[in-house]
C-alpha cells in the first residue's frame, strides 16, 4: 500500500504547541483590528468635539476609549493559551460598553454599535465551550436590546442636533464599512480555526493510521519468520531424529521399542506442522488467498464453503483478508456456526476488495453485542490499511446467523 509522507509535527506535544501558538496569532492580529477601531473611534470623538458641540459627554466617551485601548493594547501583550478565555472574556465586556457608550454619547451610531456587539462573539464563539457559547450570545441579545433603546430614545438629545445630517450620513458610510471587515475578518479567523482543527484530526488520524499499519505489518513479519524458524529449525531437527530412529530400528532389529518413538514424533511433527501453518501459512505467501482459505476449508472442524476468485492481491491485503476469515471462521465455530460461507470479490469500480464471511449461527442482538478481542483484532487490520469493517445479520429476514464484511483499498493488483 502507497503510505503518505507526513510533514506535520512528530508528537501530540509538539501539535498542541504549535496549534496553541496559530491560535494565539491570529486572536493577536484580530485585537489590532479591534485597536485601530478604537483609534478611528476616538479620532471621531476629536473632529466632533472641536467641530460641532464641546458636549461633557464626549469627553467621558473619549476617556473610556481611552481606557478601552490600554486594556486592548495590555490584553494584547498578555494573551498566552493560559489565560486566553479570561482576557477574551474581559475584551467582549470592554467592546459591549464602548457600544453602549458610544451610542449613548452619539446615537445616531446604534447601527454601528450592533455590528460592535457581534464582532466579538462571531470571533470567539467557535473557542468557547457550549455553556460559555449560551451565555454569550445571552449576553449580545440584552445588550444588541440596550443599543437599540439607546439609539432610538436618544435620538433628539446628545450631539445628534448639533451635527448636520450630512456629516452623520458620512460617518456611517465611512464608519459601516469598517465594522463590516472587522466581520469579514471574525468570520474568515473562525473558518481558518475550523480548518486547522480539521488538518490537525485528519494528520492524527492518519498518523494513527499508519501505526497500526506498521504494527500489523510488524505482527505478519514475526509470524512468518516464526513460522521459517519452526520450518526450517525445528521441524527439520525432527525429522532427522525420526529417520535415525528408523535406522537404528533396522540395524539393531528394535521395532518394538523404536515404532512407539517414531509413531509419537511423527504425530508431534503434525503438531508442529499444523502450529506452523496456523502462524503464517506458507501458501499465502506462495499461492495468494485463494489456496490459502481452501486449505482452511479443508482442515476446519465444521463445514466451511469458500468462493474466492484465484487472484493475487498485495501481500498486506491478502494477509489482512486472510486473518480476518479465519478468524470470523474459529468465532462461527466457537458460537454454534456450521456452514460459514466465505467469498472475497473486487468492489466494481470503488478500488476495493471485499470479503464475507456469513454462517448459519444463533446470530446476537445489537443492542447488547460487544466486541470482543478477535473483532477488535479485526477492526485493528482492517483499520491499519483504511478499510472498513461490518457485521449485521447473515439475513435481513432472519436475526439467526452473523454477517461480517471486510472491504480494504486496493493500490494496484499484482500481476504473477
Amino acid at each position: 500500500m502507497a503510505r503518505g509522507t507526513l510533514t506535520a509535527p512528530t508528537t501530540a506535544r509538539e501539535r498542541t504547541a504549535r496549534a496553541n501558538q496559530e491560535s494565539i496569532e491570529r486572536a493577536k492580529q484580530l485585537l489590532v483590528f479591534n485597536q485601530a477601531s478604537v483609534v478611528i473611534a476616538l479620532g471621531l470623538g476629536v473632529y466632533f468635539y472641536f467641530g460641532f458641540v464641546r458636549s461633557p459627554w464626549i469627553v467621558a466617551g473619549s476617556a473610556w476609549l481611552l481606557v478601552f485601548l490600554a486594556l486592548i493594547t495590555e490584553g494584547r501583550r498578555r494573551l498566552n493559551i493560559t489565560n486566553t478565555v479570561k482576557v477574551g472574556v474581559v475584551l467582549l465586556l470592554g467592546n459591549w460598553i464602548t457600544a453602549a457608550v458610544i451610542t449613548a454619547v452619539a446615537p445616531f451610531t446604534y447601527a454601528a454599535g450592533l455590528y460592535q456587539v457581534i464582532i466579538p462573539v462571531i470571533a470567539g464563539g467557535p473557542v468557547l465551550e457550549q455553556r460559555a457559547v449560551i451565555k454569550t450570545i445571552a449576553g449580545a441579545t440584552v445588550m444588541t436590546v440596550i443599543i437599540c433603546l439607546l439609539g432610538f430614545g436618544l435620538d433628539d438629545g446628545g450631539i445628534n442636533p448639533e451635527v448636520s445630517e450630512r456629516v452623520q450620513d458620512l460617518t456611517m458610510i465611512f464608519g459601516m464599512p469598517i465594522m463590516t471587515i472587522a466581520i469579514g475578518i471574525g468570520v474568515w479567523d473562525a473558518y481558518q480555526r475550523r480548518e486547522f482543527a480539521l488538518r490537525q484530526e485528519r494528520m492524527s488520524n492518519e498518523q494513527i493510521r499508519e501505526s497500526r499499519q506498521r504494527l500489523v505489518a510488524a505482527a505478519d513479519d514475526e509470524r512468518s519468520r516464526i513460522e521459517r524458524d519452526l520450518h526450517d529449525g525445528a521441524q527439520q531437527h525432527l525429522v532427522a531424529v525420526a529417520m535415525r530412529l528408523r535406522l537404528l530400528r533396522s540395524t539393531h532389529n528394535l521395532v518394538d521399542e523404536i515404532d512407539p518413538l517414531v509413531n509419537d514424533l511423527e504425530e508431534a511433527l503434525v503438531g508442529l506442522r499444523e502450529l506452523a501453518h496456523g502462524i503464517y501459512p506458507p501458501l499465502l505467501r506462495s499461492r495468494g488467498l485463494n489456496e490459502a482459505m481452501q486449505t482452511v476449508s479443508r482442515r476446519s472442524a465444521i463445514d466451511v464453503q469458500v468462493d474466492v476468485a484465484d487472484q493475487r492481491y498485495e501481500p498486506e491485503v491478502e494477509a489482512c483478508l486472510y486473518f480476518c476469515c479465519l478468524e470470523a471462521i474459529q468465532n462461527a465455530a466457537k458460537h454454534g456456526g456450521s456452514k460459514p460461507t466465505v467469498r472475497v470479490h473486487i468492489g466494481t469500480g470503488s478500488g476495493t476488495v471485499v470479503a464475507t464471511v456469513s454462517d448459519d449461527g444463533p446470530g446476537f442482538e445489537a443492542e447488547v453485542a460487544t466486541w470482543g478481542a478477535g473483532l477488535r483484532n479485526m477492526q485493528d487490520r482492517v483499520g491499519a490499511l483504511g478499510g472498513e469493517l461490518g457485521i449485521g445479520h447473515a439475513n435481513d429476514t432472519d436475526p439467526r446467523g452473523t454477517k461480517l464484511r471486510f472491504e480494504v483499498p486496493l493500490g494496484g493488483l499484482q500481476v504473477e
